[in-house]
């Protein structure tokens, strides 16, 4: 028995356990498993019986993150339902000075007597007890923050040789220095994997051909190739380590960290030291395709159901994609962002489909059907991209060689991220363009089979004649003016 105040009570004490441990990267949590049975051991060599365990597992108590095991641990102290708490050690429980410091005065208002199994004990009922547990406890505090710090330069350190924080990421293995007696002594760096790097690639080249990110998962999972999340425990939700998931193809595809950019946080932070899988071109078009707001996917399979929707129609203030709302009744083609424009479904249709019965009638119309798929020269564009990229990344350079002040990178950056924008906007309606499927439906029999034709075949069609329709803004009040919609043709 303790000679705390809450062990000299005639009563037994209602006595609990807390553990916790900060990396759990195996996610098995045997680091609070052992923690668990030295607390047990340690309240049964003192007559007690435990009566609540408490445990967080993979949680730093240093970050400030939410620990529900000791959320729930306080709750109880408030509520009158424990006198002792047994830990491992006392930097298990606190780490964050506020949260200890918060801690501090609920355990001295309930007198709790504080034991740890590898340590000492601390009675909060008493002045000497809380002095004793805040010096204990602040060295354990200082600690975290050395070590935070330690790991924080290493980072740096790390990012300023091109390297990657953490393990290699899919697509690349790492090789180590090994000493003469195999251990690992230092990192070489990550190099490609063949296997993986051909997956890489052949995600890529795959959407760029016109397959779906959720046909390119299936055929993955169906021929049993290994997923990003093979071997890892802690996954996100969703993620299978066997089934690729149409999420995960489009993460894969739109790394930045394919073409050897290293990032900090989301932020590009100069050229990696791996090398690229992936062609910068290949790279931009494919970011510009997946990034296309007005891209139709197997997971928004609702684009398809109506003639503008899609990457036909768009907003004519920002450019972006049209959506179909029910507002008071009725279907409005609306813009999918900023809701900028607002017009009658029904009226905009009746429009656009006898604008585009009237385009089928000339001969040149006729022929753009049959042509079906086009090929489009991205090149130029890809290479504007490229261009603007290396400029990014020689002002980061020149910043860090002390060459450019923090000001002027602040206003460069802003500027070319902003013309990298516009152009990958361009690259994407020219990926989209290139990347028309051929046409199902009859050139010589489509004006006359029109109005049995579905929504998806019309959408053929218009898109082979390379329609594109901007609903503009337009005064407030009731009735349809045709002129507040523009309709052009691309192809013409």
């Amino acid at each position: 028995m303790t000679n705390t105040a809450k062990a000299t009570r005639k009563t037994a004490p209602r006595v609990v356990t807390y553990s916790r441990i900060s990396q759990d990267t195996a996610g098995e949590g045997k680091g609070v498993a052992r923690q668990v049975e030295a607390c047990r051991d340690l309240a049964t060599s003192r007559g007690w019986k435990i009566a609540k365990e408490y445990s967080d597992n993979d949680i730093s108590a240093f970050s400030g993150k939410h620990r529900p095991g000791y959320t729930e641990l306080m709750a109880d102290i408030a509520a009158g339902l424990v006198d002792v708490i047994v830990v491992y050690q006392s930097s298990r429980i606190w780490r964050d000075r506020v949260e200890r410091a918060q801690a501090f005065d609920v355990l001295a208002e309930h007198r709790i007597a504080l034991v740890a199994t590898q340590g000492s004990d601390f009675d909060f009922s008493t002045a000497q007890g809380r002095m004793l547990a805040g010096i204990i406890t602040e060295f354990d505090t200082a600690e975290s923050a050395v070590k935070s710090e330690r790991v924080k330069a290493a980072a740096a350190q790390r990012r300023a040789e091109g390297r990657t924080n953490g393990p290699p990421l899919y697509g690349w293995e790492r090789h180590y220095l090994m000493n003469d007696e195999g251990a690992r002594v230092g990192v070489i760096g990550d190099v490609e994997d063949k296997h993986t790097a051909d997956i890489v690639r052949e995600i890529v080249d795959r959407l760029l051909a016109g397959d779906s990110l959720a046909e390119i998962a299936r055929d993955l999972t169906k021929r049993g190739e290994p997923t990003p999340y093979e071997g890892q425990a802690n996954r996100h939700a969703g993620e299978h380590p066997g089934r690729w998931a149409a999420s995960t193809v489009r993460k894969i595809a739109l790394r930045p960290q394919n073409v050897s950019i290293l990032m900090h946080g989301r932020q590009p932070a100069g050229k990696g030291s791996w090398p690229a899988l992936v062609d910068e071109g290949k790279h931009a078009q494919v970011c510009a395709l997946l990034n296309d707001k007005g891209r139709t996917t197997n997971y928004g399979e609702h684009s398809r159901r109506h003639l503008l929707t899609g990457s036909i129609g768009e907003c004519g203030v920002c450019g972006g994609a049209l959506r179909v709302q029910r507002i008071g009744g009725n279907s409005l083609y609306s813009c999918q962002e900023k809701q900028c424009v607002g017009r009658r479904q029904s009226h905009v249709d009746d429009l656009v489909e006898g604008v585009v019965l009237e385009r089928l009638k000339r001969a040149d119309a006729r022929a753009a059907i049959v042509e079906g798929e086009r090929k489009v020269d991205v090149n130029p564009i890809t290479e504007q991209i490229t261009e603007l990229q290396a400029r990014l990344d020689a002002a980061a350079e020149q910043y860090a060689e002390g060459r450019l002040s923090l000001e002027m990178l602040a206003k460069i950056t802003p500027r070319i991220e902003q013309d990298i924008a516009q152009v990958q906007k361009r690259l994407a309606k020219a990926v989209a363009k290139s990347q028309r499927p051929a046409v199902s439906v009859d050139a010589k029999s489509v004006v006359k089979r029109w109005g049995s034709l579905t929504v998806v075949e019309k959408r053929e069609v218009m898109s082979a004649l390379g329609l594109v329709v901007k609903i503009m803004p337009t005064r407030r009040g009731p009735g349809f003016r045709p002129e507040d919609v523009a309709i052009s043709w691309s192809s013409s």
